[in-house]
């Protein structure tokens, strides 16, 4: 099980979303592999603090976003199914998630999320 999130002093006095867990390992390599695809297939890296974001009708991910705009702020950086994942400033600082992720959920996730990817690769070429 996961455990209980207590967000950093940034984070919680900037307004900043979080989520009640903390991000587990799995997970956070998961969104790191998507992360990876979407670089190289793309030249996205929405994992990263660079603004980018993508997104298809299998999942989000978006990067920290540094406005002002508190609707916008609350957005998860990344969505797949009934997961939200929130992070602060990027993906291995702050991380949490909205419920707890089994190893298996991660892995179908995972190869759920690469599939779009690489099914949305081919669709632009």
């Amino acid at each position: 099980m996961t455990e209980q999130y207590e967000p950093e002093l940034g984070q919680a006095l900037f307004g900043c979303s979080w989520q009640q867990y903390e991000l587990p390992t799995e997970l956070e390599f998961a969104i790191e592999a998507i992360g990876y695809l979407l670089r190289v297939l793309f030249d996205c890296d929405p994992a990263s603090n660079t603004g980018d974001r993508w997104s298809c009708p299998v999942f989000s991910i978006r990067a920290y976003y540094w406005g002002d705009d508190e609707a916008e702020a609350a957005i998860p950086n990344f969505q797949y199914d009934d997961i939200q994942v929130c992070w602060y400033k990027h993906l291995r600082r702050g991380a949490t998630v909205n419920r707890n992720v089994g190893t298996v959920e991660c892995q179908r996730l995972l190869a759920d999320c690469a599939s779009a990817i690489i099914k949305a690769y081919h669709e632009q070429a």
